[in-house]
């Protein structure tokens, strides 16, 4: 495994851009499937909850998520399906803008549909905050960062120079 590059917005100018999906085939190559894990390593040294390939240069549909009994797990072509009608409004974080954080409302439940890194199609309905780390991912899979849900609360140190 490998730690990866992990640039701030300012150096990534692929974080404002629609990714792009991946074949069943891609998903199954030795190259997808040490991204799987060298997106891990990344994410879990930079103690977050999600990753998003683009994020660390590569624009494809590849998310990686914490789920809510504190398992890691990618969605490749994630897309949600459906939405719950109660939302939440709570403060987000990005490894993309080290110290900003965006006081952000979403769907407290989702189910979200995708691939899984054998290329099997799954649909999973999820809740509370394994709900709002796929929305936040799938937002960077479609170009958007927290920012575009609002100002930022607060700007913190930056850091994630490696």
């Amino acid at each position: 495994m490998s730690l990866l590059n992990l640039p701030p917005l300012e150096n990534n100018n692929l974080l404002k851009k629609p990714s792009r999906e991946i074949s069943p085939a891609e998903i199954l190559s030795k190259e997808f499937q040490q991204l799987i894990a060298d997106m891990t390593e990344t994410m879990r040294y930079w103690r977050g909850v999600g990753l998003a390939a683009v994020q660390i240069e590569k624009p494809v549909r590849l998310i990686i998520v914490f789920n809510n009994e504190g398992d890691v797990y990618p969605l490749f072509n994630p897309q949600i399906s459906h939405l719950s009608k109660t939302k939440d409004k709570l403060i987000e974080g990005c490894l993309s803008l080290p110290g900003v954080e965006v006081k952000i409302e979403r769907p407290v439940g989702i189910t979200v549909e995708y691939l899984n890194e054998t290329g099997e199609n799954k649909t999973k309905k999820v809740a509370g905050l394994e709900a709002r780390i796929i929305q936040h991912e799938v937002d960077h899979t479609n170009g958007i960062i927290i920012t575009d849900h609002g100002p930022s609360l607060a700007q913190k140190d930056k850091h994630h120079k490696m």
